[in-house]
């Protein structure tokens, strides 16, 4: 079973998506690999919850997250940009997480190991 501590993902959603917030480069080398983490390990949940009726969703969010790739340190603004939209896909898995949780048991999961 994978489990995520609350208190990493509130402040690493909080230090990326704050509006206020203008991240360096060393900021952002630090913060992506841990949005990587929470990723994989979010749709390492979904997953195992085996949610067929989100599972198209889920595989699409991968697809962004993977496209993305790492944010690059040739240019501040877009790497930033980067990894805020690491981080919407971050809360469109626990969407989809979210949203499992009230159709638990809906039948198998089509992922097929995709992992972002």
């Amino acid at each position: 079973m994978v489990f995520i501590e609350d208190d990493e993902l509130d402040d690493v959603l909080n230090s990326v998506l704050d509006p206020g917030t203008g991240l360096s480069m060393d900021e952002i080398e630090e913060l992506t690999p841990r949005l990587r983490k929470i990723i994989g390990q979010l749709v390492d949940i979904a997953v195992q919850r085996n949610a067929a009726e989100s599972a198209h969703e889920l595989a699409s969010v991968v697809r962004r997250v993977q496209q993305l790739g790492d944010p690059a340190p040739v240019v501040l603004r877009s790497a930033r940009g980067q990894l805020r939209l690491l981080a919407l896909a971050v809360l469109d898995v626990l969407e989809l997480v979210s949203d499992d949780d009230r159709h638990v048991g809906a039948g198998p999961a089509v992922m097929g190991g995709v992992h972002p």
